[in-house]
């Protein structure tokens, strides 16, 4: 009976550790889910200026709010959406009501671009116009809103990635779920030894926050070599990606403090619990031993 009480308690550790880092890891994950992660990342990365400095003076309408209002808009409806906190995707930027005449002046003096050429902008300048655009159609033309999904035609793919996003964060809860089950079941088998429960449950706990603070250290050591085997070398895209990475990796350890924390609380209360319980139990005597009764 005590080898498979063993064997099962084993299982259960297994299962305790492997479920709990899962759920640390996709819990420190949802923060990309929100879009403070991004304006951070963003502000310390300088998209907002290298956005306007890109797009220069050659935008013939401009966003109501400015690059960064409008930025913030996009990312903040998209992952509202993708959190299943909104029922559609919202997408559209607020612009100024009416082009410029003047730009539209600079518009036709523009040489129309050729088959294959892409690269509309260049150094905040636009360097020629599409051949389908026709500048006469621009004059008092309505732009009072721009909406970003039917320009890059998200639709339907938007709608699968919610629902990715969805079962991911369902994945999370049953992962959570699972270990607190394999918690109660390993204080279940080791009921009748309070120190025994201590051991196994903070043994499990204090393993996975080993593991969560040794890969924070670890995968930033080797992110830079990571950043380097990419197939193509942007430092500000380079920038972005690692600073999302941080924000990451800097969750699962703060979560394996947390387990520490625990750990010591948890370790500290089994032993004051072990040390009251041992006072309480009498001393049974032992055979042949004789049992000196005090005088009244």
């Amino acid at each position: 009976m005590g080898f498979f009480r063993t064997l099962t308690l084993v299982f259960l550790s297994f299962s305790l550790i492997l479920s709990l880092t899962v759920s640390i890891v996709g819990v420190s994950m949802q923060k990309l889910l929100y879009a403070d992660v991004y304006e951070r990342v963003f502000e310390n990365n300088k998209v907002y200026s290298y956005i306007e400095e890109s797009l220069g003076d050659s935008m013939p309408v401009t966003p109501k709010f400015g690059i960064r209002g409008s930025v913030t808009r996009v990312l903040r409806n998209t992952l509202d959406y993708l959190r299943g906190e909104a029922r559609e995707l919202n997408l559209s930027i607020p612009m100024n009501t009416t082009i410029d005449s003047s730009l539209i002046g600079q518009l036709a003096d523009l040489p129309v671009c050729e088959e294959g050429e892409e690269d509309l902008v260049q150094g905040g300048e636009m360097r020629c116009r599409p051949a389908d655009l026709d500048v006469s159609e621009l004059t008092g033309r309505d732009m009072s809103s721009l909406d970003v999904s039917e320009l890059l035609g998200l639709g339907s793919h938007a709608e699968q990635l919610r629902e990715g996003i969805g079962l991911f964060r369902k994945a999370i809860y049953a992962s959570l779920l699972l270990s607190l089950v394999n918690i109660l079941f390993i204080v279940f088998l080791n009921r009748r030894s309070i120190p025994a429960i201590v051991e196994w449950v903070d043994a499990d706990l204090f393993f996975v926050a080993i593991l969560m603070i040794g890969l924070n250290y670890y995968v930033k050591m080797q992110l830079s070599m990571l950043v380097d085997l990419l197939p193509f070398s942007i430092p500000l895209l380079e920038g972005i990606l690692t600073d999302i990475v941080f924000v990451i990796l800097d969750t699962m350890m703060f979560y394996g403090f947390i387990l520490v924390g625990v750990v010591v609380f948890l370790a500290v209360v089994g032993l004051i619990l072990g040390l009251l319980m041992r006072k309480k139990v009498p001393e049974v005597p032992k055979p042949g031993m004789k049992v000196i009764k005090k005088k009244k």
